[in-house]
């Protein structure tokens, strides 16, 4: 699912392919260059590192497997090699991603990936200077007090430090995802299933294909660690609703599919009477000066829908038509409906400004029964019955389900007569 925003510039696919193996060849040479040169210390980084987990006094840690040990320093060299080419790798994937990225959809992931790359090597420190120390010691003595003779595998102990530095990152990821996604906006009671699958469908495939052989007794706990922590974190935006003018409520169509309805009230440069009169209840609703116009309104109606899982947009204004086409290719390219209310063209076919509250109320009614399915009496009776208003006020403009409008008396009787004479 891609789509082309008018801010953006068309580009062949090839040519963000090319710029995407331009960048990561750079990013590839430069952390090879760096892992090699790693490779003359990594020996004295891993004598300290294993001196400093060692639980023991005398020589209780031991290499049974050579070749697992050769492994293991490499890993580590790679593994120092990125960690000192994260401000290069960072520059690329911002620079590669900001073109394709919605602007507040951009400063959601710049901001998660700083605090996620800085939170991460914080809480690496934390575990290797700080806990894995005391929680070596402790296993330690109680082998020593059940009178065993403790002998550690190296390799076993420093893999599993690496996997505890790993499991980390993934949680402190995780949390910064929350937290700045529910902040900004992007995480709400539309969304949190969206977010619920992604995120926990990643991070339990993470830990699951990474555990050490000798630790596998650890996925169960962790996994349950894990799903147990994002909603504790995310309980608060898993039930936020949206507040732009509305609350977007699930309705379901004949089909039993879930529709949320979005309004985009538009000015239409000041042309449209009934601007500031549509706040349908049900609906969420956005205020725009002149969607055909201006590609910002345009942008900022499609971050809307994604950020709300909104499946149906509702122009006021027109009847859609004059909207770019780009727009509406994007919007059916997300799989979202848009839907026009037409409510100027009932100036044209009064004098009196009329029930600009009931003008909507109908228009809406009328994309209820079209969208939706039902009765179209059902709709219609719904909307008399809230306003108080008779049939017989109600003047259908032309054969169209939503050219339904109120009009004074004189122009009434003369409509139904001239419908009679006819």
């Amino acid at each position: 699912m891609t789509i082309l925003l008018e801010s953006d510039r068309f580009d062949a696919p090839q040519s963000h392919l090319d710029e995407l193996s331009i960048r990561v060849t750079i990013v590839f040479l430069f952390v090879g260059s760096l892992t090699l040169l790693w490779s003359f210390y990594v020996d004295e980084i891993l004598r300290s590192l294993v001196e400093h987990l060692q639980p023991c006094q005398g020589a209780c840690m031991n290499v049974y497997d050579p070749a697992q040990w050769s492994a293991v320093r490499w890993s580590a060299a790679l593994l120092l090699g990125f960690v000192s080419s994260l401000p290069l790798v960072l520059h690329h994937l911002f620079r590669f991603s900001k073109p394709g990225l919605l602007d507040s959809e951009y400063r959601f992931f710049k901001r998660w990936t700083l605090l996620a790359t800085f939170g991460g090597l914080l809480a690496t420190y934390a575990i290797v200077v700080g806990l894995l120390p005391e929680l070596y010691r402790f296993g330690f003595e109680q082998h020593m007090g059940v009178g065993l003779e403790a002998q550690y595998n190296t390799v076993h102990v420093v893999m599993l430090a690496l996997y505890l530095v790993w499991i980390t990152w993934i949680f402190v990821t995780t949390v910064l995802l929350l937290v700045l996604g529910g902040t900004l906006g992007l995480i709400t009671s539309a969304t949190a299933d969206w977010f619920r699958l992604r995120i926990y469908g990643l991070g339990t495939l993470l830990i699951i294909t990474t555990v050490p052989g000798h630790a596998s007794s650890l996925a169960l706990p962790l996994l349950a660690m894990y799903v147990t922590m994002g909603e504790l974190v995310g309980k608060n935006w898993y039930t936020t609703t949206s507040t732009v003018f509305g609350e977007a409520k699930a309705k379901f169509d004949r089909e039993g599919r879930r529709r949320r309805f979005a309004v985009m009230d538009c000015s239409c440069l000041g042309a449209n009477e009934h601007f500031g009169a549509c706040s349908p209840e049900g609906c969420t609703t956005l205020r725009f000066q002149g969607l055909c116009a201006s590609y910002q309104e345009r942008e900022t109606a499609l971050d809307h829908a994604l950020k709300h899982g909104i499946t149906d947009l509702v122009v006021t204004g027109c009847n859609r038509q004059p909207l770019p086409a780009s727009f509406i290719q994007n919007l059916e390219t997300l799989g979202i409906g848009l839907h026009g209310l037409d409510l100027m063209r009932l100036r044209s076919h009064r004098v009196e400004s009329g029930n600009l509250q009931l003008d909507t109320a109908l228009g809406m009614a009328s994309i209820y029964a079209d969208v939706l399915g039902g009765s179209t009496d059902r709709w219609f009776t719904d909307v008399l019955e809230k306003y108080g208003v008779l049939p017989t006020e109600l003047v259908q403009i032309d054969g169209t389900l939503r050219g339904w409008g109120t009009f004074n008396g004189d122009i009434l009787t003369f409509l139904h007569s001239t419908q009679n004479e006819a």
